[in-house]
Protein backbone atom coordinates (compact mmCIF):
# COMPACT_ATOMS: atom_id res chain seq x y z
CA UNK A 1 0.00 0.00 0.00
CA UNK A 2 1.09 3.36 -1.12
CA UNK A 3 1.62 5.72 1.60
CA UNK A 4 -0.89 8.71 2.53
CA UNK A 5 0.37 11.86 1.06
CA UNK A 6 -0.54 14.41 3.71
CA UNK A 7 -2.29 17.44 2.05
CA UNK A 8 -0.30 20.32 1.23
CA UNK A 9 -0.37 23.66 3.75
CA UNK A 10 -2.43 26.49 2.16
CA UNK A 11 -0.27 28.77 0.23
CA UNK A 12 -2.60 31.69 0.37
CA UNK A 13 -2.61 33.63 3.70
CA UNK A 14 -6.43 34.02 3.44
CA UNK A 15 -6.67 30.68 3.16
CA UNK A 16 -4.73 30.10 6.18
CA UNK A 17 -6.58 32.59 8.05
CA UNK A 18 -10.28 31.08 7.07
CA UNK A 19 -8.28 27.67 9.02
CA UNK A 20 -7.71 29.23 12.07
CA UNK A 21 -11.10 30.72 11.94
CA UNK A 22 -12.29 27.13 11.69
CA UNK A 23 -10.88 26.42 15.26
CA UNK A 24 -11.50 29.90 16.85
CA UNK A 25 -14.48 31.17 15.20
CA UNK A 26 -15.68 33.88 17.70
CA UNK A 27 -12.33 35.49 17.65
CA UNK A 28 -13.65 38.85 16.21
CA UNK A 29 -10.02 39.87 16.07
CA UNK A 30 -9.50 37.38 13.70
CA UNK A 31 -12.78 37.99 11.67
CA UNK A 32 -11.77 40.95 11.31
CA UNK A 33 -7.86 40.16 10.03
CA UNK A 34 -9.35 37.38 7.73
CA UNK A 35 -12.50 40.20 6.26
CA UNK A 36 -9.82 42.51 5.83
CA UNK A 37 -7.63 39.95 3.73
CA UNK A 38 -10.63 39.00 1.64
CA UNK A 39 -11.08 42.65 0.77
CA UNK A 40 -7.50 42.92 -0.53
CA UNK A 41 -7.68 39.93 -3.07
CA UNK A 42 -10.76 40.58 -3.83
CA UNK A 43 -12.41 37.67 -3.18
CA UNK A 44 -16.28 38.39 -2.45
CA UNK A 45 -17.46 35.00 -2.11
CA UNK A 46 -15.05 34.25 1.06
CA UNK A 47 -15.88 37.88 2.56
CA UNK A 48 -19.35 36.83 2.78
CA UNK A 49 -18.96 33.25 3.82
CA UNK A 50 -16.79 35.39 6.88
CA UNK A 51 -20.02 37.96 7.26
CA UNK A 52 -21.98 34.71 7.74
CA UNK A 53 -19.73 32.62 9.99
CA UNK A 54 -19.78 36.30 12.47
CA UNK A 55 -23.24 36.34 12.45
CA UNK A 56 -23.59 33.01 13.89
CA UNK A 57 -21.00 33.66 16.18
CA UNK A 58 -22.82 36.65 17.37
CA UNK A 59 -19.69 38.99 16.99
CA UNK A 60 -20.37 42.20 16.68
CA UNK A 61 -16.95 44.07 17.41
CA UNK A 62 -16.98 48.07 16.04
CA UNK A 63 -13.71 46.94 14.07
CA UNK A 64 -15.53 44.12 12.64
CA UNK A 65 -18.75 45.95 12.13
CA UNK A 66 -16.08 48.88 9.79
CA UNK A 67 -14.75 46.23 7.80
CA UNK A 68 -17.67 44.75 7.13
CA UNK A 69 -18.99 48.28 5.82
CA UNK A 70 -16.60 48.38 3.50
CA UNK A 71 -17.21 44.87 2.14
CA UNK A 72 -20.28 45.59 1.35
CA UNK A 73 -20.12 48.55 -0.34
CA UNK A 74 -17.57 46.47 -2.58
CA UNK A 75 -20.55 44.34 -3.25
CA UNK A 76 -22.55 47.29 -3.72
CA UNK A 77 -25.36 45.67 -0.90
CA UNK A 78 -25.69 49.16 0.68
CA UNK A 79 -28.77 48.64 2.86
CA UNK A 80 -26.44 45.51 4.41
CA UNK A 81 -23.72 48.13 4.46
CA UNK A 82 -25.71 50.89 6.18
CA UNK A 83 -26.76 48.40 9.09
CA UNK A 84 -23.21 47.73 9.80
CA UNK A 85 -21.96 51.10 9.47
CA UNK A 86 -24.99 52.68 12.11
CA UNK A 87 -23.40 49.45 14.32
CA UNK A 88 -19.98 51.03 14.26
CA UNK A 89 -20.92 54.28 14.60
CA UNK A 90 -23.64 53.44 17.89
CA UNK A 91 -20.40 51.77 19.49
CA UNK A 92 -18.46 55.01 19.33
CA UNK A 93 -15.89 54.31 16.84
CA UNK A 94 -16.33 57.81 14.25
CA UNK A 95 -13.06 57.00 12.22
CA UNK A 96 -13.46 59.58 9.27
CA UNK A 97 -13.71 56.38 6.73
CA UNK A 98 -17.02 54.79 8.48
CA UNK A 99 -18.72 57.98 8.94
CA UNK A 100 -17.61 58.87 4.98
CA UNK A 101 -18.84 55.13 3.76
CA UNK A 102 -22.19 54.86 5.84
CA UNK A 103 -23.01 58.34 4.26
CA UNK A 104 -22.11 57.26 0.85
CA UNK A 105 -24.34 54.06 1.09
CA UNK A 106 -27.61 56.24 2.42
CA UNK A 107 -26.94 58.40 -0.04
CA UNK A 108 -27.03 55.04 -2.93
CA UNK A 109 -30.19 53.85 -0.95
CA UNK A 110 -31.76 57.55 -1.56
CA UNK A 111 -31.69 58.44 2.25
CA UNK A 112 -30.53 62.03 2.03
CA UNK A 113 -31.75 63.14 5.26
CA UNK A 114 -29.77 60.93 7.01
CA UNK A 115 -26.67 60.90 4.06
CA UNK A 116 -26.49 64.75 5.37
CA UNK A 117 -27.12 64.31 8.98
CA UNK A 118 -23.68 62.31 9.11
CA UNK A 119 -21.68 64.33 6.09
CA UNK A 120 -22.07 68.13 6.85
CA UNK A 121 -20.59 67.89 9.66
CA UNK A 122 -18.10 65.85 8.36
CA UNK A 123 -17.49 68.00 5.88
CA UNK A 124 -17.04 70.79 7.74
CA UNK A 125 -14.62 68.88 9.90
CA UNK A 126 -12.56 68.31 6.88
CA UNK A 127 -13.03 70.76 4.24
CA UNK A 128 -10.15 69.89 2.53
CA UNK A 129 -12.10 66.52 1.54
CA UNK A 130 -13.44 66.93 -1.73
CA UNK A 131 -14.91 63.38 -2.12
CA UNK A 132 -16.98 64.71 0.86
CA UNK A 133 -17.94 67.47 -0.19
CA UNK A 134 -19.10 66.33 -3.72
CA UNK A 135 -21.39 63.44 -2.15
CA UNK A 136 -22.77 65.93 -0.27
CA UNK A 137 -23.55 68.46 -3.13
CA UNK A 138 -24.96 65.21 -4.75
CA UNK A 139 -27.74 64.66 -1.55
CA UNK A 140 -28.50 68.15 -1.19
CA UNK A 141 -29.18 68.57 -4.93
CA UNK A 142 -31.22 65.59 -4.29
CA UNK A 143 -33.31 67.04 -1.30
CA UNK A 144 -33.41 70.63 -3.65
CA UNK A 145 -31.25 72.69 -1.86
CA UNK A 146 -28.95 74.06 -4.57
CA UNK A 147 -27.73 77.18 -2.96
CA UNK A 148 -26.18 74.72 -0.79
CA UNK A 149 -24.94 71.87 -2.74
CA UNK A 150 -23.31 74.66 -5.30
CA UNK A 151 -21.55 76.06 -2.01
CA UNK A 152 -20.06 72.26 -1.08
CA UNK A 153 -18.98 71.97 -4.38
CA UNK A 154 -16.90 74.99 -4.83
CA UNK A 155 -15.61 73.78 -1.30
CA UNK A 156 -14.28 70.55 -3.48
CA UNK A 157 -12.66 72.94 -5.83
CA UNK A 158 -10.89 75.21 -3.65
CA UNK A 159 -9.49 72.01 -2.59
CA UNK A 160 -8.85 70.09 -5.61
CA UNK A 161 -9.30 72.96 -8.44
CA UNK A 162 -9.27 69.86 -11.33
CA UNK A 163 -11.64 67.59 -9.44
CA UNK A 164 -13.44 66.12 -12.72
CA UNK A 165 -16.30 64.98 -10.39
CA UNK A 166 -16.57 68.43 -9.03
CA UNK A 167 -16.61 70.25 -11.89
CA UNK A 168 -19.29 68.19 -13.70
CA UNK A 169 -21.62 68.34 -10.49
CA UNK A 170 -21.38 72.21 -10.72
CA UNK A 171 -22.07 72.43 -14.29
CA UNK A 172 -25.04 70.52 -13.71
CA UNK A 173 -26.15 72.72 -11.40
CA UNK A 174 -25.26 76.08 -13.17
CA UNK A 175 -27.43 74.39 -15.59
CA UNK A 176 -30.60 73.97 -13.81
CA UNK A 177 -29.90 77.35 -12.59
CA UNK A 178 -30.28 78.56 -15.95
CA UNK A 179 -26.53 79.69 -16.27
CA UNK A 180 -25.45 77.28 -19.75
CA UNK A 181 -22.94 79.60 -20.64
CA UNK A 182 -20.95 79.05 -17.59
CA UNK A 183 -22.33 75.32 -17.42
CA UNK A 184 -20.81 74.68 -20.47
CA UNK A 185 -17.22 75.98 -19.64
CA UNK A 186 -17.43 74.24 -16.63
CA UNK A 187 -18.99 70.79 -18.66
CA UNK A 188 -15.94 71.18 -21.11
CA UNK A 189 -13.05 72.19 -18.62
CA UNK A 190 -13.97 68.13 -16.84
CA UNK A 191 -14.14 66.18 -20.11
CA UNK A 192 -10.82 67.23 -20.98
CA UNK A 193 -10.46 65.95 -17.43
CA UNK A 194 -11.99 63.14 -17.58
CA UNK A 195 -14.05 63.06 -21.16
CA UNK A 196 -16.61 60.39 -19.12
CA UNK A 197 -17.53 62.75 -16.41
CA UNK A 198 -21.77 62.01 -16.16
CA UNK A 199 -22.73 65.16 -14.86
CA UNK A 200 -20.34 66.72 -17.51
CA UNK A 201 -21.69 64.88 -20.17
CA UNK A 202 -25.11 65.46 -19.21
CA UNK A 203 -25.08 69.28 -18.61
CA UNK A 204 -23.37 69.42 -22.45
CA UNK A 205 -25.98 67.46 -23.85
CA UNK A 206 -28.96 69.65 -22.18
CA UNK A 207 -27.54 72.71 -23.22
CA UNK A 208 -26.89 72.14 -26.26
CA UNK A 209 -30.88 70.29 -26.36
CA UNK A 210 -32.37 73.60 -24.87
CA UNK A 211 -30.53 75.46 -27.85
CA UNK A 212 -31.85 72.96 -30.04
CA UNK A 213 -28.43 72.11 -31.67
CA UNK A 214 -30.21 68.34 -31.33
CA UNK A 215 -27.36 66.13 -33.65
CA UNK A 216 -24.60 67.86 -31.61
CA UNK A 217 -27.19 66.70 -28.53
CA UNK A 218 -27.70 63.65 -29.68
CA UNK A 219 -24.04 62.78 -29.85
CA UNK A 220 -22.96 63.65 -26.75
CA UNK A 221 -26.00 62.05 -25.07
CA UNK A 222 -25.45 59.06 -26.72
CA UNK A 223 -22.11 58.62 -25.66
CA UNK A 224 -22.93 59.32 -21.96
CA UNK A 225 -25.40 56.40 -21.79
CA UNK A 226 -22.71 54.08 -23.37
CA UNK A 227 -20.29 54.82 -20.57
CA UNK A 228 -23.61 55.28 -18.17
CA UNK A 229 -26.47 52.79 -19.33
CA UNK A 230 -27.90 53.77 -16.07
CA UNK A 231 -28.66 57.37 -16.13
CA UNK A 232 -32.26 57.33 -16.94
CA UNK A 233 -32.12 61.22 -17.73
CA UNK A 234 -29.88 60.68 -20.60
CA UNK A 235 -32.19 58.07 -22.07
CA UNK A 236 -35.28 60.31 -21.68
CA UNK A 237 -33.03 63.45 -23.36
CA UNK A 238 -32.33 60.85 -26.12
CA UNK A 239 -35.88 60.37 -26.73
CA UNK A 240 -36.47 64.00 -27.12
CA UNK A 241 -34.06 64.00 -29.82
CA UNK A 242 -35.68 61.24 -31.36
CA UNK A 243 -39.00 63.21 -31.13
CA UNK A 244 -37.43 65.78 -32.99
CA UNK A 245 -37.26 64.00 -36.43
CA UNK A 246 -40.52 62.03 -35.00
CA UNK A 247 -38.49 58.94 -34.93
CA UNK A 248 -41.18 57.07 -33.43
CA UNK A 249 -39.44 53.58 -33.04
CA UNK A 250 -36.02 55.08 -31.65
CA UNK A 251 -38.47 57.63 -28.81
CA UNK A 252 -40.43 54.33 -27.78
CA UNK A 253 -37.06 52.71 -27.20
CA UNK A 254 -35.18 55.59 -24.81
CA UNK A 255 -38.14 56.73 -23.65
CA UNK A 256 -39.24 52.96 -22.27
CA UNK A 257 -35.79 52.76 -21.29
CA UNK A 258 -35.61 56.17 -19.13
CA UNK A 259 -39.00 55.23 -17.42
CA UNK A 260 -37.29 52.05 -16.39
CA UNK A 261 -34.38 53.72 -15.05
CA UNK A 262 -37.22 56.58 -13.04
CA UNK A 263 -40.71 55.93 -13.39
CA UNK A 264 -41.54 58.96 -11.29
CA UNK A 265 -40.69 61.38 -14.55
CA UNK A 266 -43.50 62.50 -15.68
CA UNK A 267 -42.41 64.22 -19.17
CA UNK A 268 -41.51 60.71 -20.32
CA UNK A 269 -44.42 58.90 -19.69
CA UNK A 270 -45.62 62.32 -21.88
CA UNK A 271 -43.34 61.21 -24.67
CA UNK A 272 -44.37 58.08 -24.57
CA UNK A 273 -48.30 58.21 -24.43
CA UNK A 274 -48.09 60.97 -27.42
CA UNK A 275 -45.60 58.06 -29.48
CA UNK A 276 -48.27 56.04 -29.12
CA UNK A 277 -51.33 58.64 -29.97
CA UNK A 278 -49.58 59.24 -33.31
CA UNK A 279 -49.40 55.29 -33.66
CA UNK A 280 -52.59 54.88 -32.82
CA UNK A 281 -51.86 52.48 -30.20
CA UNK A 282 -55.09 54.19 -27.59
CA UNK A 283 -54.60 51.29 -24.46
CA UNK A 284 -50.63 51.65 -24.21
CA UNK A 285 -51.16 56.19 -24.44
CA UNK A 286 -53.70 55.41 -21.70
CA UNK A 287 -51.82 53.48 -19.78
CA UNK A 288 -49.00 56.16 -20.27
CA UNK A 289 -50.92 58.66 -19.55
CA UNK A 290 -52.24 57.02 -16.13
CA UNK A 291 -49.06 56.72 -14.89
CA UNK A 292 -48.52 60.73 -15.19
CA UNK A 293 -51.76 61.14 -13.34
CA UNK A 294 -50.65 58.56 -10.05
CA UNK A 295 -48.07 61.10 -10.24
CA UNK A 296 -49.95 64.12 -10.30
CA UNK A 297 -53.37 64.50 -10.74
CA UNK A 298 -53.80 67.63 -11.03
CA UNK A 299 -51.33 68.71 -13.99
CA UNK A 300 -53.77 69.89 -16.77
CA UNK A 301 -52.01 68.07 -20.02
CA UNK A 302 -52.41 64.80 -18.60
CA UNK A 303 -56.43 65.49 -18.15
CA UNK A 304 -56.33 66.81 -21.64
CA UNK A 305 -54.17 63.40 -22.34
CA UNK A 306 -56.32 61.42 -20.99
CA UNK A 307 -59.70 63.22 -22.44
CA UNK A 308 -57.79 63.15 -26.10
CA UNK A 309 -57.75 58.92 -25.72
CA UNK A 310 -61.43 59.12 -24.33
CA UNK A 311 -62.24 60.73 -27.44
CA UNK A 312 -60.78 58.72 -29.89
CA UNK A 313 -62.27 55.51 -27.97
CA UNK A 314 -65.70 57.43 -29.15
CA UNK A 315 -66.39 58.37 -25.29
CA UNK A 316 -67.67 61.78 -25.58
CA UNK A 317 -69.04 62.67 -22.48
CA UNK A 318 -65.78 61.98 -20.47
CA UNK A 319 -63.89 63.42 -23.00
CA UNK A 320 -65.45 66.63 -22.87
CA UNK A 321 -65.63 66.45 -18.95
CA UNK A 322 -61.50 65.96 -18.98
CA UNK A 323 -61.42 68.65 -21.11
CA UNK A 324 -63.20 71.32 -19.08
CA UNK A 325 -60.95 69.99 -16.09
CA UNK A 326 -57.50 70.48 -18.23
CA UNK A 327 -58.96 73.89 -19.77
CA UNK A 328 -59.26 74.87 -15.81
CA UNK A 329 -55.79 74.62 -14.76
CA UNK A 330 -54.38 75.45 -18.13
CA UNK A 331 -56.53 77.53 -20.56
CA UNK A 332 -53.79 76.99 -23.32
CA UNK A 333 -53.24 73.01 -22.59
CA UNK A 334 -52.13 71.02 -25.57
CA UNK A 335 -53.75 68.02 -25.19
CA UNK A 336 -57.10 69.53 -24.19
CA UNK A 337 -57.10 71.26 -27.68
CA UNK A 338 -55.85 68.11 -29.38
CA UNK A 339 -59.19 66.49 -27.36
CA UNK A 340 -61.56 68.79 -28.89
CA UNK A 341 -60.16 68.86 -32.63
CA UNK A 342 -61.24 65.04 -32.19
CA UNK A 343 -64.23 65.53 -30.92
CA UNK A 344 -64.55 68.43 -33.64
CA UNK A 345 -63.54 66.23 -36.64
CA UNK A 346 -64.83 62.52 -36.36
CA UNK A 347 -68.55 63.53 -36.59
CA UNK A 348 -69.11 59.71 -36.89
CA UNK A 349 -65.56 58.99 -39.22
CA UNK A 350 -62.26 57.98 -37.87
CA UNK A 351 -59.67 60.37 -37.40
CA UNK A 352 -56.44 60.52 -39.02
CA UNK A 353 -54.94 60.40 -35.48
CA UNK A 354 -51.38 60.65 -36.64
CA UNK A 355 -51.79 63.48 -39.19
CA UNK A 356 -53.94 65.28 -36.37
CA UNK A 357 -51.03 65.17 -33.26
CA UNK A 358 -48.38 66.64 -36.60
CA UNK A 359 -51.08 69.18 -37.00
CA UNK A 360 -50.90 70.14 -33.58
CA UNK A 361 -46.99 70.22 -32.48
CA UNK A 362 -46.44 72.33 -35.39
CA UNK A 363 -48.82 75.25 -34.35
CA UNK A 364 -48.46 77.84 -31.47
CA UNK A 365 -50.79 76.91 -28.28
CA UNK A 366 -50.60 80.34 -26.81
CA UNK A 367 -50.15 83.96 -27.44
CA UNK A 368 -45.83 83.54 -27.06
CA UNK A 369 -45.38 81.57 -30.59
CA UNK A 370 -44.49 78.43 -28.91
CA UNK A 371 -45.30 75.17 -30.80
CA UNK A 372 -46.88 72.46 -29.46
CA UNK A 373 -43.23 70.61 -30.07
CA UNK A 374 -41.51 72.97 -28.11
CA UNK A 375 -44.01 72.77 -24.73
CA UNK A 376 -43.49 69.03 -25.05
CA UNK A 377 -40.07 69.47 -25.51
CA UNK A 378 -40.02 71.79 -22.42
CA UNK A 379 -42.36 69.12 -20.26
CA UNK A 380 -39.73 66.23 -20.75
CA UNK A 381 -36.69 68.70 -19.69
CA UNK A 382 -38.29 70.12 -17.03
CA UNK A 383 -40.72 68.00 -15.61
CA UNK A 384 -40.06 66.11 -12.11
CA UNK A 385 -36.60 66.47 -13.27
CA UNK A 386 -34.71 63.09 -12.41
CA UNK A 387 -31.51 63.67 -11.04
CA UNK A 388 -28.41 61.22 -11.01
CA UNK A 389 -26.72 59.76 -8.53
CA UNK A 390 -23.40 59.08 -9.82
Amino acid sequence: MDPVTPPAPPTRRLDRLLGFLSHDPANATLLTDTLQEAIQEGDLAAGSDILSRAARAGVNAAAFQARALHFCLLKTDYESAAAYGDSALAQGLRHSAVVFNTAFARFYLQQYPQCLELLLPYCREQEGHAAANVLAARALHHADREEEALERVLQALEAEPDNAEALGVKALLLYEADDNAEALFCAEHALTLNPDQLDALLAKGEVLLEAERYEMAGQVLAHLVERHPSCGRAWSDLALCAFQDLDLAEVERCGRLAVSLMPDHIGTWHLLAWVYLMRGELPEARQAFQASYALDPDYAETLGGLAAVDALEGHRAKAEQGIRRALALDAACMAAQVAELVLLRQEGNDVEVEALVREMLGRPVDESGESGLDLLARQVRRLSEGKTRH
